[in-house]
């Protein structure tokens, strides 16, 4: 139901994306997206046969509703017309990447084995190396005089979002776990939404 109330709304923006009600469209597309995600995301909890994997479910889960108070405080700046260079809706957005990052690392977690920072960190770095590059050559071309902040919140999103990606596929990898249609789903759909988010921001 969820899904399909966001893809009408969806359509009913992308229809008319001059009128003036499309912004409204658009946003209520985003925040049934993002409420739907999150109601998902709870409903696992609990429900994994191991503890870590019950962890990071939760971790997934405060993540996706941290993603949803963003969305309804960007709501709350468009009814005001208030877009500081870092908003309070930027902060909660951050949290949906660096939740993502922090629930997979977990997922490496082994008494047995060094600390997972010294096992996956490089890695990790390399992805997140690569995004802030890649980011950068985007944004900074276009970005106006003065405006350090702007970039860096607009950079940071891709960058802890690819770097969550990077830590989906070392996880499947250190686990050994065949690949499957819910880890290539999550990891394609954290890309995707560092993809748009840069998309949104040029």
């Amino acid at each position: 139901m969820g899904g399909a109330l966001a893809l009408a709304l969806w359509i009913w923006a992308a229809a008319a994306p001059q009128a003036t009600w499309a912004e409204w469209a658009a946003t209520a597309h985003w925040t049934v997206a993002y409420a739907t995600a999150a109601w998902v995301a709870w409903l696992g909890v609990g429900r994994a046969d191991w503890a870590l994997d019950n962890r990071a479910r939760r971790t997934f889960a405060v993540s996706l509703l941290l993603l949803l108070f963003g969305q309804l405080a960007y709501a709350v700046q468009l009814v005001f017309d208030w877009w500081p260079p870092v908003a309070p809706s930027d902060l909660f957005f951050l949290a949906l990447g660096l939740g993502f990052l922090l629930g997979f690392l977990g997922l490496l977690e082994d008494p047995a084995k060094p600390p997972v920072w010294r096992r996956v960190g490089l890695d990790v770095l390399g992805g997140a190396t690569a995004a802030l590059a890649f980011a950068l050559t985007l944004y900074l071309p276009r970005a106006p005089r003065g405006s350090a902040w702007l970039v860096a919140a607009s950079a940071a999103y891709p960058v802890v979002m690819v770097s969550a990606a990077v830590t989906t596929v070392i996880a499947m990898l250190h686990q050994r776990q065949r690949p499957s249609w819910a880890g290539t789903l999550i990891g394609l759909g954290v890309v995707g939404q560092a993809t748009g988010w840069m998309a949104w921001n040029v």
